[in-house]
């Protein structure tokens, strides 16, 4: 007698446990019928499948770029760690400063220095900066002889300067003693080694 009601006691709340469920379930139905039925929603679904159509169509044409072309993880990889080798190169250094506050370093420590002029949209200048500027002997020989200050012609400063020294292409490096007098111009791209030579033919 006991024993049976225990069974039924526990069918019982097997029997409320499951309508729980049930009752659950017709609520999710309910809300998802409703969302679904939603115009934002089924626009926004549309708009998703369409996506996921051109995406497809995509995938499905890049078979018919030559394999040259294809990028795979490891360029990827590759791309990056050459990246991250080229811009910790050791490469000749620039102040980004004030005229002013420059000069008053250079006298400080008694240097020659010169200035670099460039402009973001100028291309030789991009290709100085990342193949002359990374010359291993023109790094050592302009960190020991010479300070330099990088002049960016699209500022105030640089279009003042520009006239001053009557910088008419670019990149312009103009080079100067310690007293400050001008020893030296170098208009356009040189590789490392000929920039090299020409710098140290100022500083005799």
């Amino acid at each position: 007698m006991f024993a049976n009601a225990c069974v039924a006691q526990k069918k019982s709340r097997v029997f409320s446990k499951h309508e729980s469920v049930n009752q659950n379930q017709k609520e999710y139905t309910k809300d998802t019928t409703q969302l679904i039925t939603d115009p934002e929603i089924l626009k926004l679904q549309q708009e998703f499948a369409a996506y996921t159509d051109s995406l497809n169509m995509v995938n499905k044409d890049s078979s018919l770029f030559s394999d040259s072309l294809a990028i795979t993880p490891s360029d990827t990889t590759v791309g990056i760690k050459k990246k991250v080798i080229e811009e910790n190169m050791p490469r000749v250094m620039f102040f980004n400063e004030s005229i002013d506050s420059f000069k008053a370093k250079t006298k400080t420590y008694n240097k020659s220095y010169f200035m670099y002029f460039h402009a973001y949209w100028c291309g030789p200048c991009k290709k100085l900066k990342k193949e002359s500027f990374v010359y291993p002997e023109l790094v050592e020989y302009t960190s020991k002889k010479l300070m330099g200050l990088s002049v960016d012609t699209e500022t105030f400063q640089g279009i003042e300067l520009s006239q001053k020294y009557q910088v008419k292409s670019l990149p312009t490096m103009i080079f100067f003693n310690t007293k400050g007098e001008q020893v030296g111009k170098i208009e356009g791209y040189m590789e490392g080694y000929s920039l090299l030579k020409k710098v140290q033919s100022f500083y005799p």
